[in-house]
């Protein structure tokens, strides 16, 4: 599983609304790299309020996380990763890559 997550509030309190765009730009390109290139692995994309289940047994509250907005990589048995603020395209395949141990063309490294 891979989840994006956003806390609006309080960003738009901390004045990141422009990272928070730039964040939600690149939900799109990166929605279609899972689809791709990751069968099996779920993208959920969560907001403030809202507790979510992760697969190695740990759990996501957006609005008490001390990152504001990310994504976190997880699977069953294995220690989560944390990709904080915005990430790219590039920046998640590479990550998602060597983290689920898979390749993926959108890492051209």
């Amino acid at each position: 599983m891979a989840v994006a997550f956003f806390d609006e509030e309080r960003l738009k309190t901390l004045g990141r609304e422009a990272e928070l765009d730039n964040f939600r730009y690149f939900l799109k390109p990166i929605e279609q790299i899972v689809k791709r290139d990751f069968p099996g692995v779920e993208l959920k994309i969560v907001g403030r309020g809202e507790l979510v289940r992760l697969p190695d047994g740990t759990r996501l509250n957006v609005q008490n996380s001390d990152t504001a907005l990310g994504i976190i990589l997880s699977a069953r048995g294995k220690k989560q990763r944390l990709l904080t603020g915005v990430q790219t395209d590039f920046d998640f395949a590479c990550a998602a890559a060597s983290f689920y141990h898979r390749s993926s063309p959108a890492c051209t490294r």
